[in-house]
């Protein structure tokens, strides 16, 4: 959905996009109060990252650098653990 060109019709926010939006940052929300995400990332933010994740990674299947079947796994991973190697235990 994020790549879709009709995120405004006219000067207004399409009113389904506000209400992904404010579904979003509910669950990054109670992620915080639960301790399961980190509170120095506000929702709006992680909300647009995960945006951007799932836009890119769209991208990245439809021009055929990664495979379609890896999309989902590639979102979460980033999202949830980041970029920064960890020692196994």
């Amino acid at each position: 959905l994020y790549t879709e060109n009709q995120l405004f019709e006219g000067e207004e926010q399409n009113q389904g996009w506000a209400r992904i939006d404010e579904r979003i940052e509910a669950l990054f929300r109670r992620g915080q109060r639960s301790g399961e995400f980190r509170i120095d990332l506000s929702p709006a933010w992680l909300t647009e990252a995960l945006y951007g994740l799932m836009a890119s990674g769209a991208w990245a299947v439809g021009e055929g650098r990664v495979a379609p079947k890896d999309f989902t796994y590639m979102i979460v991973e980033l999202l949830l653990g980041g970029a920064l190697r960890r020692e196994e235990p």
